[in-house]
């Protein structure tokens, strides 16, 4: 099946009232971690911070001692124009779910105006898809998220990134995601992360079926 072709977000799972969106972007703080296919969520959202004019600040989350990196992004002035809460947790990848649970309850969000950023070795590079539900397919970052909210309805707005070539021994999934894009791909990273990006302003501005739809055509036909 072709990405223009994808089949469409339930209307009966969609979110069609008002409020602000928390968007939350995933991956591993620290240096090391900086430009590694687990990092696309950090990649995206912040790019997305980049282009909305909008910056970080430190907030710290309950009495965990967890200090999160939160941007409040408004598109445009005046009252009812769109809100997102941009978010990283400042927990590593894998306990990335009581994070979003305290940010969720700080700014009064339910759950189905969440929007987790990730990387996803399922797709292939290049490739962004839009959904609501489904399992974490083996990606932590999303198996914490799920465990802390008790719940699998929230939006997911996943970039691939491919898996690795398999040899003998199979392929090792745990150095590809932690390893960094070679030079040779970073043309069409950036091109993915743009339409990403530009997902996240659908989805605040015009709902999660009309951002599908666009984030999906745009991706690569095979």
């Amino acid at each position: 099946m072709s990405p223009a072709h994808e089949t469409r977000l339930d209307p009966s799972r969609l979110d069609d009232g008002k409020g602000p969106w928390l968007v939350v972007g995933l991956g591993n703080p620290g240096p090391e971690y900086v430009n590694t296919r687990h990092n696309c969520g950090y990649m995206v959202t912040d790019r997305f911070v980049q282009t909305a004019s909008g910056a970080y600040r430190n907030q710290a989350l309950g009495r965990s001692g967890t200090v999160a990196r939160v941007a409040d992004v408004r598109l445009g002035y005046g009252i009812g124009t769109p809100q997102i809460i941009v978010a990283h947790t400042g927990t590593y990848m894998n306990t990335s779910g009581p994070a979003t649970g305290e940010l969720l309850k700080f700014y009064k969000i339910g759950v189905e105006r969440l929007l987790v950023v990730h990387d996803d070795i399922d797709l292939e590079f290049g490739v962004a898809k839009l959904k609501v539900g489904g399992s974490d397919g083996g990606h932590n970052g999303l198996k914490s998220i799920q465990k802390t909210l008790g719940t699998k309805d929230f939006a997911r707005l996943r970039v691939g990134v491919g898996r690795p070539v398999r040899g003998p021994l199979g392929g090792d999934v745990i150095n590809w995601v932690l390893g960094r894009f070679p030079k040779s791909e970073m043309a069409d990273l950036k091109q993915v992360i743009d339409r990403a990006v530009q997902c996240i302003y659908d989805v605040a501005e015009g709902g999660l079926a009309k951002a599908q739809a666009r984030l999906h055509l745009g991706n690569p036909k095979k």
